[in-house]
């Protein structure tokens, strides 16, 4: 009877106690990632009290409640885990210095993931972070250098090209802005990047290079108003056929 009962226990749940459908940290911060929140609780709720005050697992939960905006709890777990020492302490004050940016303190921020970069220089998203955090309290040459450093542990992260691109659109360097857009794939770019990356052609290569590109690029976007009335906008500059 006691194991019929386990059988319909653990097809009900997402975790058993003694089954095989243990999670890892890594796991469990995966299934954050996924928005899998409600399940993540579900398998927490019936885990081993004793597995619930780990290092490992107190870093599930500072990003858990990073990631729902409950940034107190969220501070006060990568605290302790740092506290302690006994974690992966990198990954808490990487943790640590997102909160801080997220609450809008950036200077606190950048002093966390530089403490993390200089431990390890291409760990995770450092320098993409501390680029980020430069940029909010207006530090536009330190940012750039820092995306700089970031593309050369990961040449291929967009989303540092994208930031890099919008600080050049804003210094009116329009060559660097197509120079590092063009580089991010069509269906990475967003909608404002697309436009940026259409208005920089224009001052580059002319009108009729921005309407090709957003000919291209509307065939991922089709129908959005913002790049019809940007290619009406840019159709009417060009000169007109005989």
């Amino acid at each position: 009877m006691k194991g019929i009962i386990c059988i319909i226990f653990c097809l009900t749940l997402s975790a058993c106690p003694n089954s095989n459908e243990s999670k890892t940290a890594s796991e469990l911060l995966d299934m954050i990632d996924a928005g899998q929140i409600a399940a993540l609780d579900k398998y927490l709720y019936h885990l081993n009290p004793s597995k619930l005050s780990t290092p490992s697992m107190r870093h599930v939960f500072a990003y858990k409640y990073e990631i729902l905006g409950n940034l107190d709890s969220a501070e006060y777990y990568y605290n302790l885990n740092i506290r302690e020492g006994n974690n992966d302490t990198l990954a808490d004050r990487l943790g640590l210095g997102r909160v801080f940016f997220l609450s809008g303190e950036y200077e606190r921020a950048f002093e966390q993931f530089w403490l993390v970069e200089t431990d390890d220089s291409c760990y995770a998203s450092v320098r993409y972070y501390l680029g980020l955090s430069a940029s909010q309290f207006f530090k536009t040459d330190l940012a750039l250098h820092l995306y700089r450093k970031q593309l050369l542990c990961y040449p291929n992260d967009h989303l540092t090209k994208r930031n890099m691109a919008a600080i050049y659109y804003e210094l009116g360097d329009y060559y660097n802005t197509v120079e590092f857009l063009a580089s991010v794939p069509d269906t990475v770019l967003s909608i404002e990047d697309a436009m940026l990356l259409a208005n920089s052609l224009l001052q580059t290569d002319g009108a009729e290079w921005a309407v090709n590109y957003l000919d291209l690029y509307m065939q991922h976007n089709a129908g959005d108003e913002r790049l019809l009335l940007l290619k009406v906008e840019l159709l009417n500059m060009l000169p007109e056929k005989n």
